[in-house]
């Protein structure tokens, strides 16, 4: 409703906007317009007194009236030159006449206020001022009797000039605001843009969680449940239910951050339809460290320290002990043990995940891709914290990753 309102309040009428796409028709108007100004000046004293002027005077008028109308087409594009000829004009016109016409003049230095800038406009009134007086003061001294109108001569080109600074003041500053209009559509449209990038970049991040540990956990399981089905065929039947319950988990998950991702929701009496659960927090890492024990990861849980409130920080904490534990499950082959230890002191959350597993060994599971590192070091630098991972000199593998709490410092 805004933007409606500011538009209509700012787009110009119709026959302003006309003129506004076709200023020669303007240019040739007020040209034409001076030319029959300039005209009816040459005639009209002779039609005053009834005396005729030479012929040869009068085409001399008529042919610098002509050049001065046609240089005022240049208004726009060279107002110094227009101002230039103009003067010229009328000092031409001067030798033949008796007057000197500020006319032409003031169209100039209107044209240089609007269209150049107001320090210009006022560099050509000095100017035009300084020209005038040499003129009365050279027409003085050879007695030619009084130049025109001198007094009105600066009277009236000073009304030109400020009329000239008032328009061109107003239109650089709506051509301002029109520009920081533009540049603020344009800022937008690319905030817009990054949003939606990092939006997708996230709901990438979160994919990649979900399906590396769901599929990592399902495969381990289904394997176990393959080995155990002739000796032991109850524990291989718990280990089919736990696989189910794992998909079907990832299903609700994978379903719930699309919907988040697309902004559109499912039907409430559809059978695809999942609730928003809140993103895992703290409470729910007793049930992931479960879910890779029925998995065969011999994974135990430290927690040292008051958690945070912050939810954004739990989540992380979260996401970066499955991936390290998803990643121990890959790749930590006869592990005997693998310690996921959260430490939350001095407004640092420090989560390590390390395992005993033979490095250098084939994947246990499913070879993965390298995000998971990169998902690592992506969620730690968001809270400007940092992750190391490597080999450890006694064997196996470590992660450490520190998250400066955000709610610390209040």
């Amino acid at each position: 409703m805004s933007e409606s309102r500011v538009t209509s309040h700012s787009s110009p009428g119709p026959t302003r906007q006309l003129l506004t796409d076709r200023p020669w028709w303007v240019d040739s108007a007020l040209a034409s317009a001076y030319w029959i100004y300039g005209v009816f000046g040459v005639f009209i004293e002779s039609l005053a007194t009834g005396v005729s002027r030479p012929a040869a005077q009068v085409v001399v008028s008529l042919i610098v009236i002509t050049i001065a109308s046609a240089a005022v087409l240049l208004r726009r594009s060279r107002p110094w030159s227009l101002l230039i000829v103009q003067w010229a004009a009328a000092l031409a016109l001067l030798l033949v006449d008796s007057g000197l016409d500020p006319i032409g003049v003031s169209i100039a230095l209107y044209a240089l206020a609007v269209y150049r800038a107001n320090a210009s406009a006022w560099i050509g009134f000095a100017a035009s001022v300084a020209a005038c007086g040499i003129v009365v003061a050279v027409s003085l001294i050879v007695d030619t009797g009084p130049v025109g109108i001198g007094p009105a001569f600066i009277a009236i080109t000073l009304i030109a000039t400020l009329l000239g600074a008032n328009t061109g003041n107003r239109r650089r500053y709506v051509s301002a605001l029109i520009d920081r209009a533009e540049r603020l559509e344009v800022e937008r449209d690319q905030q817009a843009l990054i949003a939606a990038a990092a939006e997708r970049a996230r709901i990438t991040r979160e994919m990649h969680d979900v399906v590396a540990h769901s599929i990592s956990i399902m495969v381990a399981l289904s394997d176990g449940a393959d080995a155990l089905a002739t000796k032991e065929p109850e524990r291989s039947r718990d280990a089919v239910r736990e696989t189910s319950v794992i998909g079907r988990r990832a299903l609700a998950d994978m379903r719930a951050l699309l919907s988040r991702g697309s902004g559109t929701g499912m039907d409430a009496g559809s059978e695809s339809s999942a609730p928003l659960d809140p993103q895992p927090g703290a409470s729910d890492l007793h049930q992931l460290i479960s879910t890779f024990r029925s998995a065969g990861l011999p994974v135990d849980l430290e927690v040292v320290g008051r958690t945070p409130d912050s939810a954004a920080l739990q989540t992380a904490t979260y996401r970066i002990v499955q991936e390290a534990l998803t990643n121990a499950l890959r790749y930590a082959a006869k592990a005997r043990r693998v310690v996921a230890h959260i430490d939350h002191r001095a407004g640092v959350t420090t989560v390590s995940v390390t395992d005993d597993g033979q490095t250098g060994a084939e994947p246990t599971t499913s070879v993965g891709t390298g995000n998971g590192l990169i998902g690592m070091r992506e969620r730690a630098a968001i809270f400007g914290g940092t992750m190391v991972a490597g080999p450890l000199p006694a064997g196996g593998w470590a992660v450490e990753v520190t998250l400066p709490d955000p709610g610390a410092n209040g």
